[in-house]
């Protein structure tokens, strides 16, 4: 049972919080979350409320394939009503939204970009022939977009820089 369960089932006056030990970096700190969760063996359900071994978050916890089709079946067919899929919406804007107030790393940006992105259509060399083919004149942008599958406004911010930017400078 996740410790939120818990306390609401058992109340917080019968859960004791204590400092064991502090740092002055977060990683000796994920550390010693894993060297404790091991010594008082939290993970174990009778002894504790720890779900991973501990460093970073849920990391290492997986669900079995068995959990993934329950809550999968439990989801199929679904019908959310206006004021629920509202709720969801608000639940994701401003500052409860986990991203809020933080920006993407320039090496994160880079990594996510243009083929690497899960909805790229294009490979770097089809965005190479394309700047080639706009700058040569050799064919319109539409016809561009019929041949490589994209839309023509797709082709106008790859030649004008707007999309795969980071093509036209190793160009």
């Amino acid at each position: 049972m996740p410790i939120h369960h818990a306390i609401a089932k058992y109340g917080l006056d019968n859960f004791v919080f204590s400092i064991i030990q502090t740092f002055k970096n977060e990683v000796d700190c994920l550390q010693a979350e894993t060297y404790w969760i091991k010594h008082f063996n939290s993970i174990n359900r009778k002894l504790g409320y720890n779900l991973t071994k501990g460093g970073i978050g849920s990391s290492g916890f997986k669900l079995s394939q068995e959990t993934k089709d329950k809550i999968s079946k439990a989801n199929s067919g679904t019908k959310r009503t206006e004021s629920t899929k509202k709720v969801m919406s608000d639940k994701k804007k401003g500052f409860q939204n986990h991203f809020y107030g933080k920006t993407h790393s320039k090496e994160t940006k880079i990594r996510n970009s243009g083929e690497n992105s899960k909805s790229a259509k294009l490979k770097i060399r089809e965005v190479i022939e394309i700047i080639d083919l706009f700058k040569h004149k050799i064919i319109s942008q539409k016809q561009i977009a019929i041949i490589y599958g994209i839309s023509q406004q797709q082709v106008s911010r790859i030649v004008n820089g707007k999309k795969w930017s980071n093509v036209l400078e190793i160009e």
